[in-house]
């Protein structure tokens, strides 16, 4: 980050924070320096620095070694090339994968910048190609991370500040993501990166698609943006880390069908007998949520009792709850019969009469392998096996 205060109010933020490690780049004037804060001291290796950049090693538990760049690029327009040129060279150094962020001073797309006056279309084109092998991450919150003016005719804002990441990146931190932060006292945002390594999920549960998702349109957006982030994982692991965003995210819109439509029930009737246009528009949009939430219920209770001949409108009825509850007994093994004719049950051991029964069953007994093989004709002799 740009501190633009001196070393002792660093210092006092280290202590303050409760971290460890503290690097920073002096500033000129009263403007510019650099610092970098982390918590644990062995967890950081800095390789590199100056006015425009701290360029670190990073190595944390078990993960594999990555690199962290932290940018501010020239401020001065005349100065982008040098800035171009800066990661153009940083990109050079090292094959680890790459995490750079910071303040680039510049645009990707025109979209960008809100304001009186457009971005430079030859600057917008020469950044995009100096930072072709980087993917720039999506970035959730408001669109802009710098502001000027606020409030005039000359309000400017833009998103100077942003994360990229190379492909080894991708693939050691598949689900990162980037969060835009309110910091009232700056005239930019605060950046905030979230990294997490895949890592096999030890699942106690059997992962169960619920088809009344499918009428939510968040669904479909988790799985693209599950895929796109998991992009460089094997097959098995995208699956994996879909199936527990989606369980994630799904768990709480089947487990609270009451509370949904109580919610609803309510602005029904706070909207109910009132004609103008604004509660109009709200009582139209509770009843087609109400609507859409019966039909997820319904869709629920379907694909637990296999029967989906339901008709519209049964969605509360007892039948289809008696019926899940009715299979889940008759599917449940209470007692058997073992060999002596005795009924045994779990209590007195009818886990170990399940397994003698399969024991015996599967067991050989006076097996004659030679009928079987005089039937198979000779295609290696002894003489070759010898030779």
């Amino acid at each position: 980050m740009e501190t633009m205060v001196n070393q002792d109010r660093i210092e006092g933020i280290l202590a303050k924070m409760r971290y460890e490690g503290l690097f920073t780049v002096a500033g000129t004037g009263h403007g510019g320096g650099l610092a970098l804060l982390w918590r644990h001291v062995a967890n950081i290796k800095i390789e590199s620095s100056s006015q425009n950049f701290i360029d670190a090693e990073v190595k944390i538990d078990d993960i594999n070694k990555w690199r962290l760049t932290c940018i501010y690029g020239f401020p001065e327009r005349s100065r982008r090339r040098d800035s171009w040129d800066l990661l153009k060279s940083l990109a050079a150094i090292s094959s680890l994968p790459w995490v750079i962020l910071g303040d680039f001073h510049d645009l990707l797309r025109e979209e960008e910048k809100k304001g009186r006056h457009k971005h430079p279309t030859w600057l917008l084109n020469v950044f995009r190609e100096t930072v072709c092998g980087i993917s720039d991450l999506p970035m959730e919150g408001y669109p802009y991370t710098w502001e000027r003016s606020r409030g005039t005719e000359r309000w400017v804002q833009e998103k100077l500040d942003r994360v990229f990441v190379n492909e080894g990146c991708k693939s050691l931190f598949p689900t990162n993501k980037v969060y835009n932060l309110i910091a009232p006292s700056s005239d930019h945002s605060a950046i905030f990166l979230q990294v997490s390594v895949w890592r096999p999920v030890a699942r106690n549960y059997k992962f169960r698609f619920e088809n009344c998702w499918l009428r939510e349109s968040r669904c479909s957006d988790i799985v693209a943006e599950s895929w796109r982030r998991t992009e460089g994982l094997n097959m098995e692991q995208r699956i994996e880390v879909c199936g527990f965003e989606l369980k994630k995210w799904g768990d709480t819109l089947v487990k609270d069908f009451q509370k949904r439509l109580q919610r609803v029930r309510e602005t029904l009737e706070r909207f109910r007998g009132l004609y103008d246009a604004y509660s109009v528009q709200c009582l139209r949009e509770a009843e087609t949520e109400y609507a859409k939430i019966l039909v997820q219920k319904e869709d629920f209770w379907k694909q637990r009792v296999k029967q989906f001949w339901l008709k519209e409108g049964d969605s509360n009825s007892k039948y289809f709850h008696s019926y899940a509850s009715a299979r889940k007994k008759k599917n449940h093994i209470n007692q058997l019969k073992n060999s002596e004719g005795s009924w045994v049950n779990w209590a007195s051991g009818l886990g170990n009469v399940i397994e003698d029964y399969y024991s015996d069953l599967f067991a050989s007994r006076g097996v004659r392998a030679d009928e079987v093989l005089d039937c198979i004709g000779e295609r290696v002799t002894g003489l070759r096996m010898r030779s």
